[in-house]
């Protein structure tokens, strides 16, 4: 605890000797630029679409399980053993199926989200960057990821919205 103190006030001590040095700090939401940023609601659509067609495909699998499983109870006891035993088999492969696809369909989103997400990340940076050089600031921090340990400095996020020209 002793040491995480020493290290906040070393940092904290850091950044005001930057300050008193004249050298600029600034701070941003990284987070709030990105949902501004015009082509986000083109990517969120894209990403719900897909969603939708997985979802679809995942509902109607699972519609055929709960089919399989319905005529499976329902019929058992008609069954000799070496249906039952298939049918059962049939089911728990089914099951296994629509577990799969499920993964499979998180895994999809994901890469897709990560996918459209990609440009625009790096738009917002180079934009940030671009700021930084142009407004003469030694750092800027941002304020989404709560890593910051200095509010002191100046929102940069009118300029780099100015930038983006959003």
């Amino acid at each position: 605890m002793k040491r995480l103190l020493f290290v906040a006030v070393v940092l904290c001590g850091s950044i005001t000797g930057i300050q008193a040095q004249g050298q600029k700090l600034g701070h941003t939401n990284i987070q709030e630029l990105l949902m501004l940023l015009p082509e986000r609601a083109d990517a969120e659509k894209k990403i719900q679409n897909l969603a939708q067609t997985l979802e679809k495909r995942l509902k109607a699998m699972t519609s055929e399980y709960q089919q399989k499983v319905q005529t499976y109870q329902n019929d058992q006891g008609e069954m000799s053993a070496t249906i039952r035993e298939s049918e059962a088999r049939s089911i728990m492969e089914l099951e296994q199926r629509i577990n799969e696809f499920q993964q499979n369909a998180q895994n999809e989103i994901q890469q897709k989200e990560n996918e459209l997400l990609e440009p625009m990340i790096t738009r917002l940076t180079k934009a940030i960057e671009q700021v930084g050089k142009d407004h003469g600031f030694l750092y800027i921090l941002d304020t989404s990821s709560g890593t910051v340990l200095y509010k002191g400095g100046e929102d940069v996020t009118p300029l780099v919205k100015q930038h983006l020209e959003i």
